[in-house]
């Protein structure tokens, strides 16, 4: 837990694990506060990899791309802080 913001962790099912694999489109994260954007990346079904803090200064993969995992994992995005 950080302040007000928290991360919660949820265990899946195969069935839902699978649904992982789909393809998702990232979501535009730029300018949010990192807490927030890690929260929205999860609520997404994301895997984040922040560098540095405060808001979001760019992004990789870029917002509006899609992008699918590999079997059994989630796709992931790298966030870059201003610090």
């Amino acid at each position: 837990e950080c302040g007000r913001d928290s991360v919660r962790l949820i265990l899946s099912s195969i069935q839902e694990s699978r649904a992982l694999q789909k393809p998702r489109e990232i979501p535009d994260m730029t300018g949010m506060p990192m807490a927030r954007a890690i929260k929205l990346a999860a609520a997404e079904g994301l895997r984040v990899r922040a560098v540095g803090a405060g808001n979001v200064k760019k992004q990789f993969p870029v917002a509006g791309e899609t992008v699918k995992a590999e079997p059994g994992q989630s796709p992931i995005v790298t966030l870059f802080g201003e610090e």
